[in-house]
């Protein structure tokens, strides 16, 4: 990240859940500032504490309030309207939270990955983020929503995207005209091993907000129980599942990182929603990738689009998804 301070720093870091990308993104920064000699602690909430907890043991962790974001609905106005409120008590709720910890922790510095709200006054305040230039099907909401979204990104001294300056896997997500931007290229918590077996014909990874991550799985399970070769699915939750699996299906939960990047190497075809984490970790693997964005939300309707043009990876709608629609 490119910290020169060479004494040993306590830092705060903040993670963002919103699935599982911005935890995952976000543990290789984390373990090298801690293999640097940084004392870092960790705040989160819900599936992405989960995650990083599995990952990190034995490291100091903070659990925030949940961040209840859900897609109820497929009208853009309406999803806006139902979590706006959820979004800005978050904030506040951030913003206490660093505020006490720095005061009893001698915090040095405060990273946060996609938290706004995650900052403090007389401390020098890190963000990490793709998207500060939001999309929106209505131009109306993109240009209110990029209003608000400025005011808070001007309260960090500095803005990390990770992403290529002059090869966007974000597209125009990551366009601004802040003076304290940096790019850092892409991050990834994938590290495969070479494979030349494949165990799975299809992986497929979900995270995301409820209950779109739930309707995605149950859609899969039953094509994955119509395929004749063997499917994997890495369910992103600790829930129970409340459907029957068919025997050539293998599930697990979550996964920490030398376990999914295992199961990636052992299958031939992967699947997942499009989110940008997802896309920085499989942008670089030699497989068949097929992405479905999800329904109402706007980022990964939009990088589905982008990259649909870029042909890199295979796109399918959600209420296209069949066995044959993810067919290579």
């Amino acid at each position: 990240m490119g910290i020169q301070n060479s004494s040993r720093l306590t830092i705060l870091y903040g993670v963002l859940n919103w699935g599982l990308g911005h935890a995952s993104r976000s543990l290789p920064i984390i373990r090298g500032l801690i293999n640097s000699g940084h004392r870092v602690l960790i705040a989160s909430d819900g599936v992405a504490l989960q995650l990083l907890e599995k990952s990190l043991p034995g490291e100091q962790f903070y659990e925030l309030p949940l961040l209840d974001i859900n897609y109820q609905s497929e009208s853009e106005w309406k999803n806006v309207m139902s979590q706006s409120l959820n979004l800005f008590r978050h904030i506040q709720d951030d913003r206490r939270f660093v505020k006490k910890i720095c005061e009893t922790e001698n915090i040095d510095l405060v990273i946060s990955d996609h938290r706004l709200g995650f900052c403090v006054k007389g401390k020098e305040n890190v963000l990490i983020c793709h998207q500060l230039n939001l999309k929106a099907k209505s131009k109306l909401i993109e240009s209110a929503i990029n209003r608000v979204q400025l005011s808070f990104l001007s309260k960090f001294d500095k803005i990390l995207v990770p992403d290529f300056e002059n090869h966007r896997l974000s597209g125009e997500l990551s366009y601004s005209k802040l003076k304290n931007v940096s790019f850092i290229e892409p991050l990834s918590n994938i590290s495969l091993p070479d494979s030349s077996d494949f165990k799975y014909k299809y992986l497929a990874i979900l995270s995301g907000p409820e209950p779109k991550r739930t309707i995605l799985e149950t859609k899969l399970l039953d094509i994955f129980s119509q395929c004749e070769d063997s499917c994997c699915l890495v369910r992103g939750t600790e829930n129970a599942i409340n459907t029957e699996i068919a025997s050539n299906i293998t599930i697990y939960n979550l996964c920490k990182k030398e376990e999914l990047s295992n199961l990636i190497s052992q299958s031939e075809s992967l699947i997942a929603r499009c989110g940008y984490s997802t896309i920085m970790d499989f942008y670089s693997t030699i497989k068949k990738v097929i992405l479905i964005p999800t329904p109402g939300q706007p980022e990964q309707e939009y990088l589905a689009t982008w990259h649909l043009q870029k042909g890199i990876f295979k796109i399918v709608l959600e209420e296209n998804l069949s066995l044959k629609s993810i067919e290579y």
